[in-house]
């Protein structure tokens, strides 16, 4: 297990992470500003992990640079995964970036374009995901766009997720469901 879990309402384990940057694979939290590490709990959105490299940057003329990633996020015992909050440390001047993160079957792709005028970075933005124990796969992309100082740096990249204990009714729901099936099983 690679992270330790801390808080009580807010904690997720998260583990076999891997990173990709610059065809070097990481697969344990690195030091020096390369690969990755755990942004422990409780936060104000959960715990979970943060991929980063002092190199991610491309300018006009340069090849995209891509960052890939997997680990498993696993909730609490007795709790599920809820919800999922996204933070690129992504800015730019005339360029674009794709972040794509894969939870379990359900994949979600931001994308987001700096203009040449006035730059920007990309905002957090967050979304629902389910399950007590998921495997995810993503990657963010840097692409420089046609202006000659266009530019495109990423910093860092954290994905941190909310739990929840599943409210009486889906229990009971669920308990519903199970005696139905195991009474069907014993009527064969």
């Amino acid at each position: 297990m690679l992270a330790s879990v801390i808080g009580a309402a807010n904690a997720v384990t998260i583990s076999n992470a891997s990173v990709t940057i610059d065809g070097n694979t990481y697969t344990s939290p690195g030091g020096g500003g390369v690969g990755f590490s755990y942004i422990p709990g409780p936060t104000a959105v959960g715990d979970g992990i943060e991929f980063h490299s002092v190199n991610d940057i491309v300018v006009n003329g340069d090849v995209p640079k891509i960052v890939s990633f997997s680990y498993d996020v696993s909730a609490d015992a007795g709790y599920h995964l809820t919800g999922v909050q996204v933070s690129p440390g992504i800015s730019g001047f005339d360029g674009l970036a794709s972040v794509s993160l894969t939870h379990g079957a359900s994949t979600n792709v931001s994308n987001f374009a700096f203009d040449a005028i006035t730059g920007g970075y990309a905002d957090p933005y967050s979304y629902s995901v389910g399950g007590s124990l998921v495997h995810v796969t993503g990657s963010y992309t840097i692409l420089p766009g046609a202006d000659p100082f266009s530019y495109v740096y990423a910093d860092h990249l954290g994905v941190t997720y909310t739990e929840a204990v599943p409210e009486p009714a889906s229990m009971a729901a669920l308990a519903v469901g199970a005696i139905g099936i195991l009474g069907r099983r014993r009527k064969k």
